[in-house]
């Protein structure tokens, strides 16, 4: 844990400890005899390395893997295990799986400069999509991260752009037919709208698809933040204490968003969607958290780590951490997708897709095996995105000047909304008439005008692109004008002066004669 408490650092050393077969009275001796806190015992980490802190450990009735979605606790030790609306029970009561209504899902993967179609079911299946524009097929693109916005008609696809550094916008086909000639016709003349650009490092982005707004992490300049779907009222969220953020997902039902932290101190933090009531969720035992998912039906948030070869699970609220699979060196996970009963993961450099059970039972395998890059992977189905959610913002509560979000002013059940000003502009306060009532309005910023204090010792202050500077007398030069042009310049007592009508370029002095 940190501390010598053994008096003779054994109980911080692994391997004399095993040798020794020593523990400190607030430590857990594991089978392999090494040492662990008291605190790691039962909390649903692996923290021995051969789970003997895990043995005999009383499982509430609800643990985790006992139900694919929604578990009810009963009387006496039992529960029942039940699916979410849109998907439907298949199999016995223990071992039932929950299935989504409608059309089969795609399995989307975000290539160098193109989207691939991959058969969820089957391995080996998978067809180049061609309906992100044509844009995509123009020089200098760079596929970071996707996500989408369902829509039975015309889905549209968000994306980062770590090359061209934006955020864009397009839409897909209808995936219930083939892309034939004519949809690619129609598909290619759809040019992709431009949500964000002169970013630094666009990395993960999420759509919120109840309040219809797009979230995005720029690691270049440590901020996260928001904007309406066209990408008008661009508002910052956080930009404080983050280090090297790289993705992001939200939870609209809970007002949620969770982000990854892969700076020198790795870790998982969750805020409300307006910025608010931020807090580390993960930050112990993370090395390099890259890819998140949430399975939305069972309220629980997946992650990838590619140097810890792990994938690990926590509920929402950060507790019953569990480790899902621990990988074999060599294949590292890195991007993750989660839906049904089944896990969804990119590998780091070898770019294969592997598929695996989400409470890490059975098997690996392998959907697809090295594709040349692998940045992002997505599942899209009908019933992916709950439906049928409230969305607080749909009233216009707020002032058309600042940006609805979700996540403020909540209460049980309902994650309510909070009025935010765009970047640029500050909050004040004003009637509304309609109401009867103030309500928040977002102004420009008035700066005071900037002085030009400059000490021009024979010239004169002015401001150049708000930035004050010495315009100094003709026969004066420098920073301060403190340099005499004429000292030395004409010899056998000659007289030094300026040649006002010699030609010269506008900003630079003119010549001196003698």
């Amino acid at each position: 844990d940190g501390t010598d408490n053994c008096g003779d650092g054994s109980d911080e050393d692994p391997v004399v400890c095993q040798q020794s077969g020593h523990c400190a009275v607030n430590q857990f001796k594991c089978a392999n005899k090494i040492c662990i806190s008291n605190k790691y015992r039962c909390d649903g980490f692996n923290d021995c390395g051969d789970s003997s802190d895990e043995d005999d450990c009383v499982q509430p009735p609800c643990h985790f893997g006992a139900c694919s979605q929604i578990c009810v606790e009963k009387k006496a030790g039992n529960f029942s295990c039940h699916c979410a609306p849109g998907f439907i029970g298949e199999g016995t009561s223990r071992n039932r799986t929950c299935l989504a209504r409608g059309k089969p899902a795609h399995l989307v993967v975000a290539g160098e400069a193109d989207l691939r179609d991959l058969n969820p079911y089957k391995a080996g299946e998978d067809t180049l999509i061609q309906a992100l524009s044509k844009s995509f097929h123009d020089r200098g693109h760079k596929v970071e991260s996707v996500d989408i916005l369902w829509d039975l008609i015309k889905p549209a696809i968000f994306w980062s752009d770590h090359h061209s550094k934006m955020i864009r916008r397009s839409y897909l086909y209808d995936f219930s037919s083939t892309l034939n000639e004519t949809q690619l016709r129609r598909v290619q003349r759809d040019d992709s709208n431009i949500v964000a650009m002169n970013l630094v490092d666009p990395r993960g982005l999420a759509v919120d698809w109840v309040g219809m707004r797009v979230y995005w992490v720029d690691a270049g300049q440590d901020v996260i933040m928001v904007a309406e779907l066209n990408g008008e009222k661009k508002c910052t969220l956080i930009d404080a204490e983050l280090d090297q953020p790289h993705d992001i997902v939200v939870d609209p039902q809970s007002g949620l968003m969770f982000w990854s932290d892969w700076g020198v101190k790795g870790r998982i933090e969750s805020a409300y969607m307006d910025g608010t009531g931020r807090r580390a969720l993960v930050d112990t035992m993370v090395q390099w958290p890259t890819g998140l998912a949430i399975d939305y039906p069972a309220r629980r948030l997946y992650w990838t780590d590619p140097k810890a070869y792990t994938i690990e699970t926590v509920d929402l609220n950060g507790q019953d951490r569990q480790v899902v699979r621990r990988f074999p060196h060599r294949k590292k996970p890195y991007k993750v997708e989660v839906f049904e009963d089944n896990l969804y993961v990119s590998t780091y450099q070898t770019n294969n897709i592997i598929k695996l059970n989400k409470f890490g039972h059975g098997n690996l395998t392998y959907l697809m095996r090295g594709l040349n890059r692998a940045s992002d992977i997505l599942i899209i189905q009908e019933n992916k995105q709950t439906k049928n959610m409230t969305n607080p913002c749909s009233s216009s509560p707020c002032h058309n000047s600042t940006l609805c979000l979700l996540g403020g002013n909540r209460s049980q059940t309902v994650p309510g909304y909070s009025c935010v000003c765009p970047d640029g502009l500050v909050k004040t306060v004003a009637n509304d008439n309609r109401s009867n009532s103030t309500q928040v309005v977002c102004i420009p910023i008035v700066r005071p005008p900037k002085i030009c204090d400059l000490d021009c010792q024979k010239g004169t202050c002015i401001m150049i692109n708000d930035v004050p500077t010495c315009k100094c007398q003709s026969l004066y030069e420098g920073d301060r004008c403190q340099h005499y042009r004429c000292s030395q310049y004409c010899k056998n007592k000659g007289l030094c002066f300026v040649d006002l009508l010699a030609a010269h370029p506008g900003d630079s002095s003119p010549p001196l004669k003698c």
